[in-house]
């Protein structure tokens, strides 16, 4: 580290931070939160431009009262709420892409009581209307918008937490997807990720398994087919994953954060092939519940953040590159408690924002990067 780096950092750590066993909390490394009401628990939060104005939105996915939260974005970061959206029941997991190719954004959602993947067709102004329920049976837990077969329209692949499983909707175009495909996977399935593990321009699927201390992971083979199930051991109680490539091999690797007493994250290299290697492992004082990975700080390395069960803080891990993070992580103190997570630059200022949202508190809380650290 140049003296110019050392003198900076020292700066911030002394003059901005309070130390703790746990961590460092910084607090001017994001500005203090803006908090917006949700509705009941919402479980996922998610960023996109649904009105085609350049500017980010915000949608939030309340589970206890069957609804999605919407919030319009604008240029100085400043969010609008207009009327939620009613899917009727039990939205566990959201996510955005054009599904019907007419050059909208669209949602979908994964619906844990009524056993569906359900769809809404986006209006261009912000606003949806439901255009399709696709019965999945079990209980989609998280899901994911990807082009699996890559003929241009987007694919739906879902975790079934109950049916230890993964589900994958092929879209046939026209409004219509095809009879689900299930992969079997670990017990108590709750992440699921889609991108190419072996580099051969496919999305793969990769989830995390609760119970079985492992994730599950399956090779696109082009066809609508895929390889048998490949199992990446990666330790006890694994609730949430994020794939990046953190040592610059051009090779996604994973990262599995642990809701163990006290948690975790294990850090999993990839070999180019699928398969991963175990590469190292972060303690952390309370049991993890969301990893996400983005580069906070802007130095081309990429960072991990954490949320916390029960702890009303998210946590930032910064990468150093070539696969090594601090091991004392950087808290970011909050006035409640944070679940799920998106990073996104909301106010358009060049430096990652960061989304979370309070399952106990029914809100959404945005921290704008300051770019300081």
């Amino acid at each position: 580290m140049n003296l110019s780096r050392l003198s900076r950092v020292l700066l911030v750590l002394f003059s901005a931070a309070g130390i703790t066993g746990a961590g460092i909390y910084i607090y001017d490394l994001f500005h203090p939160r803006t908090f917006y009401k949700t509705g009941h628990k919402p479980l996922d939060v998610v960023v996109g431009d649904i009105n085609a104005d350049g500017y980010p939105d915000i949608l939030a996915a309340n589970r206890n009262d069957a609804t999605v939260s919407v919030f319009l974005g604008s240029w100085s970061g400043e969010l609008t709420e207009i009327d939620p959206i009613d899917t009727e029941s039990c939205p566990a997991s959201i996510d955005l892409g054009d599904f019907d190719n007419d050059g909208t954004v669209d949602l979908v959602i994964g619906n844990c009581n009524k056993g569906g993947i359900v769809i809404f067709s986006g209006m261009g102004d912000g606003k949806f209307s439901p255009a399709a329920f696709i019965h999945v049976g079990g209980a989609p837990y998280n899901v994911t918008a990807v082009d699996i077969d890559g003929d241009g329209l987007l694919d739906v692949a879902a975790s079934d937490y109950p049916g230890a499983r993964m589900i994958v909707l092929f879209n046939n175009g026209g409004g219509s997807f095809a009879e689900p495909i299930s992969l079997p996977t670990g017990r108590k399935t709750i992440a699921i990720r889609a991108a190419d593990l072996n580099l051969d321009g496919l999305p793969d699927l990769i989830s995390s398994d609760h119970k079985d201390d492992g994730s599950s992971v399956y090779i696109n083979q082009g066809d609508r087919e895929f390889s048998e199930r490949l199992v990446v051991p990666t330790g006890d109680l694994p609730y949430s994953i994020a794939l990046a490539d953190i040592d610059q091999d051009g090779i996604l690797d994973l990262m599995v954060a642990h809701s163990t007493e006290p948690g975790g994250i294990s850090l999993h290299l990839g070999l180019g092939d699928g398969t991963f290697e175990r590469h190292s492992d972060f303690p952390a004082a309370d049991p993890l519940i969301y990893i996400e990975a983005a580069d906070i700080n802007r130095d081309g390395f990429v960072d991990m953040i954490t949320t916390h069960h029960d702890q009303k803080y998210a946590s930032v891990y910064f990468g150093r590159g070539a696969g090594r993070f601090d091991e004392q992580p950087i808290h970011i103190p909050s006035e409640n408690k944070a679940y799920s997570a998106a990073v996104a630059d909301v106010n358009n200022d060049g430096w990652p924002d960061l989304a979370t949202v309070d399952y106990e508190q029914d809100s959404l809380a945005i921290s704008h990067g300051r770019g300081s650290y």
